[in-house]
């Protein structure tokens, strides 16, 4: 599984980042300090580190700084939205950064880019007991085969990607109708 380290001072930023990757298939770590975070990085492996400028013990510049030759990505997330901190966190060699308020949405998108550009992504969904492989375009409940076609497959993956997310009303066409309740993580094919 993918972890991550989320690196902000604000409680609630970490929870919600957290929450949201979670619910997207990442495993993630939050700590609120920039010491704690080169202590983290030293300790334990992480796929991707989003990190926070404004930080006590270290700030964010420091702790890119002590990341850098790991070669881990990172995504600095920060309110100072200036071109010249941009800037100065892309030379550091940050890999993106994006500035608060951010979209959640936005937030994933940039997340899963970074991994791509790594061969970092998991090449698995997991809901529950469902379990799509991208790469073998196959799909398991409950470790039993699940027989879709194309557009169900295409289907089932944007709506395993955007959990907890409102999507715009989709034309989609398929021959077998098949329902989702990811409340409880059921594939229900429908007669």
């Amino acid at each position: 599984m993918i972890r991550i380290l989320i690196v902000d001072d604000e409680k609630p930023i970490c929870d919600l980042i957290d929450l949201n990757l979670s619910s997207a298939g990442y495993e993630c770590i939050a700590v609120q300090n920039g010491l704690e975070a080169i202590e983290l990085v030293e300790q334990e492996a992480f796929d991707l580190v989003l990190l926070d400028i404004m930080l006590p013990g270290a700030d964010g510049y420091d702790v890119m700084d002590y990341i850098r030759p790991t070669g881990i990505p990172v995504i600095f997330i920060t309110a100072k939205h200036e071109v010249k901190n941009r800037v100065k966190g892309l030379k550091l060699g940050a890999d993106d950064y994006l500035v608060k308020p951010f979209d959640v949405v936005e937030l994933v998108a940039r997340v899963e880019a970074v991994l791509r550009r790594y061969n970092k992504a998991d090449q698995r969904l997991v809901v529950g007991d469902v379990v799509v492989d991208l790469d073998a375009h196959r799909v398991k409940k409950a470790g039993r085969l699940v027989d879709l076609t194309n557009k169900e497959f295409g289907l089932l993956v944007l709506f395993m990607k955007n959990q907890n997310v409102a999507l715009q009303a989709l034309s989609i066409k398929f021959t077998k109708t098949v329902l989702i309740r990811f409340t409880s993580a059921q594939i229900i094919p429908l007669s």
